[in-house]
């Protein structure tokens, strides 16, 4: 399957729609319902890292050491 660059949303643009839904959705609770529906492959790797951890301490241990490989820092 072949995936153009210029179909895919950038990071600001999905929060952009997740705020937009929030709004217009008048839920207090729509992050939570949104939340139920993902599952941890949404996340990618760190979705799999999060669920083959052991347990929650070894997930934030190693979320603390991949996070910063992952992670844009924008100024």
């Amino acid at each position: 399957m072949d995936k153009r660059e210029d179909t895919l949303l950038t990071s600001r643009q999905q929060i952009q729609i997740l705020k937009n839904a929030l709004c217009l959705s008048n839920d207090q609770m729509f992050g939570l319902r949104l939340g139920k529906c993902l599952t941890p492959t949404t996340h990618g790797a760190m979705g799999f890292m999060a669920s083959s951890s052991p347990n929650l301490l070894a997930t934030l241990k190693a979320f603390q050491t991949y996070l910063p490989t992952r992670v844009v820092v924008v100024k």
